[in-house]
């Protein structure tokens, strides 16, 4: 009974990661993300404000919390779901991507940036399927 509580949590998670980020970010795709994601890499790579519009201010940081709040409400399902007494071990086998330890905002905008620009054919659809696929993808979870 206690591997199918279990078996049903995931399956809950799973389905949460995928629509609670479209329900908030319904008409946020994959190009909107990555002309955000762009500026957001440009910036960082020239560390000047000087010359910094609205728009690309906004869009860095729309950028930075997308990713932020991705990534905040991954840990907090897998943790949710590997229980209140869970170790990071525990809360590793629920997680969908498992960032090395120091991984920057900026490192997950490339591997995002980078995912998007090989898949053209997903930039039409909701962001936070492939974020989770990037993510997913360049991080995975290793025993």
């Amino acid at each position: 009974m206690n591997n199918l509580l279990k078996l049903s949590a995931y399956c809950t998670y799973f389905i949460s990661m995928l629509l609670i980020p479209s329900i908030c970010h319904a008409d946020l795709t994959g190009k909107d993300l990555l002309e955000d994601c762009q500026v957001n890499l440009h910036l960082a790579q020239i560390h000047s404000t000087a010359a910094i519009t609205v728009k690309e201010a906004f869009q860095e940081g729309a950028c930075t919390g997308y990713i932020k709040g991705f990534d905040d409400m991954e840990i907090i399902y897998a943790s949710i779901i590997a229980g209140p007494s869970a170790n990071e071990k525990d809360i590793k086998k629920y997680s969908l991507y498992c960032l090395p330890k120091g991984t920057t905002n900026v490192q997950m905008a490339k591997v995002i940036v980078n995912y998007l620009l090989k898949h053209p054919e997903v930039l039409s659809n909701s962001a936070d399927l492939s974020v989770a696929k990037a993510l997913r993808t360049a991080y995975p979870c290793t025993d």
